[in-house]
């Protein structure tokens, strides 16, 4: 028999579109044992369950609207924040986005963790997706290619490892940072300080390097 669930007031705030995806985003967050279905969904955000259907096909409807949500802002941060880097720094500016990513990441972590798992959203299957994550890879290694010419990073390196590793840190320090486990590697300073910690020592090292570099490739004075 079917359960039907007393009426609910409709909740006050943002519309139909927006209260429904805050609703889905809260309930994700629960780590329930069955994920929820648009009835469930419908009664979270205080909406009624046919002017949901009406608006969203699936519950898949609503998590690739959600992790649109989710890209757009991770893009429009990145690109505010990159263009305060100095333009003819491409390490800079690529700090930069990696500082952007963590604080995106650290400020929505629901979203964070909705785009990591690939069982609820496919980003390279749905082109509305994939699109930002094109934009966002090229644009990255755009940069390191720019700071090869540079003589930033030494000709001889493949950046796209570079790339990869630097991905993976990112996401290991956002997941880390979300989880708590953080304050272990840098006492005394909150989960957001200390993720950003590590990626700036992580960068410090990469200039570092890209310093000597371009301290060796400098002529040499000979003594008369």
């Amino acid at each position: 028999m079917k359960v039907r669930h007393p009426p609910v007031p409709p909740r006050p705030g943002p519309g139909l579109h927006d209260s429904v995806s805050l609703a889905l985003l809260e309930m994700i967050a629960e780590h329930r044992p069955s994920f929820p279905e648009i009835p469930e969904i419908a009664l979270r955000a205080g909406q009624d369950e046919e002017a949901v259907r009406a608006v969203f096909d699936s519950v898949q409807d609503i998590l690739d609207t959600l992790a649109e949500q989710g890209l757009m802002k991770l893009f429009d941060v990145s690109l505010r924040t990159v263009t305060q880097a100095p333009p003819d720094d491409p390490i800079a500016q690529f700090r930069a986005l990696g500082t952007a990513y963590l604080n995106w990441a650290i400020e929505n972590p629901a979203q964070f963790r909705l785009l990591q798992h690939s069982k609820l959203v496919d980003l390279e299957a749905n082109e509305n997706l994939a699109r930002y994550i094109r934009a966002m890879h090229d644009t990255m290694l755009r940069l390191l290619s720019n700071a090869q010419d540079a003589g930033q990073i030494e000709r001889s390196t493949n950046i796209h490892s570079i790339l990869v590793s630097g991905r993976c840190l990112l996401f290991g320090l956002a997941r880390m940072a979300i989880d708590g486990n953080m304050t272990a590697w840098h006492p005394g300073l909150n989960p957001a300080d200390a993720a950003h910690q590590a990626f700036s020592d992580y960068m410090d090292s990469m200039a570092a390097a890209g310093n000597n570099l371009t301290g060796s490739l400098k002529p040499q004075r000979v003594e008369a």
